[in-house]
């Protein structure tokens, strides 16, 4: 059935359901008569497409089923799959289970076998296309996260992709704004402006004198915030560690209710802190 960007446990199942009409059709051929089989199956997804195909994963398979069990109705021969519980014991399940690895080349010593053939009808189900174009798109996202030359800032607070956006829960539009300029950087701070060559900005210099005016500056060692400081973050976990307090939900909430009460990007009118809790 190849590997598992063609098919699923689900797509072995249904092709498992199709070997064993084909084994039903050539009993029929061999003299035997029955008016009736049953197929078992412990996946419940096989049964339920099966018996509704429409619009259901695997539809070359399943289009086969119907087919063969058509084929066999006409003959007499009534076709009915039915489920049994998996690893339970259950002899025949148990041994379906077993001559499946063996077809992939398993055996109980440890050693490599022969694998089966591949059925003469081999597709790759969208599920499986759209899980393997999910994984590249995302290995290819990281490879230009961690070597992109842009981004660097935000790279440095999140080495690893996570989802970000649970640190703007419960923020205000403007809040939230502010927490972004905060990890990028790009925000009204004399060292981004500078950078920008802003007409009348002279220099990248805190007022302080004790450095450059950046968000770490800011948020862990500028002086004349001193107070303002240990009354927000005394408390805080990691309160010296810029990407601690920008990648933790309450440690971030401190840091935008740090900046706006410092009034240094021009805010005025606080507005309440309840939604900051």
């Amino acid at each position: 059935m190849g590997d598992d960007t063609t098919s699923t446990v689900y797509a072995g199942e249904l092709q498992g359901i199709v070997l064993a009409l084909e084994m039903a059709q050539a009993d029929k051929e061999s003299g035997n008569y029955r008016s009736k089989i049953f197929i078992h199956t412990d996946n419940q997804a096989a049964i339920r497409s099966s018996a509704k195909p429409k619009g259901k994963s695997g539809a070359y398979l399943l289009k086969i089923i119907a087919e063969k069990t058509q084929a066999l109705r006409e003959q007499g021969l009534e076709v009915e799959l039915r489920w049994v519980p998996a690893h339970i014991g259950i002899q025949g399940n148990e041994a379906a289970g077993i001559a499946a690895k063996e077809a992939t080349g398993w055996r109980p010593d440890g050693q490599t076998g022969s694998r089966a053939d591949k059925p003469r009808a081999l597709f790759k189900l969208r599920s499986t296309v759209k899980t393997w174009s999910h994984k590249q798109s995302h290995h290819a996202w990281r490879t230009n996260w961690e070597t992109e030359t842009r981004g660097r800032t935000s790279f440095r607070l999140t080495p690893k992709p996570t989802k970000v956006l649970e640190l703007h829960e419960g923020l205000s539009k403007r809040q939230s704004a502010l927490l972004v300029q905060m990890r990028t950087e790009k925000i009204g701070l004399q060292d981004f402006l500078f950078n920008r060559r802003v007409p009348g900005i002279t220099n990248a210099n805190c007022p302080c004198r004790e450095g450059r005016q950046t968000v770490s500056h800011i948020l862990l060692r500028c002086r004349r915030f001193r107070q303002l400081r240990r009354q927000e973050f005394r408390t805080l976990p990691g309160r010296h560690n810029l990407r601690v307090i920008l990648n933790k939900r309450k440690a971030a909430a401190k840091a935008i209710r740090f900046i706006e009460q410092t009034e240094i990007l021009g805010q005025h009118g606080i507005e309440s802190h309840t939604r900051l809790s």
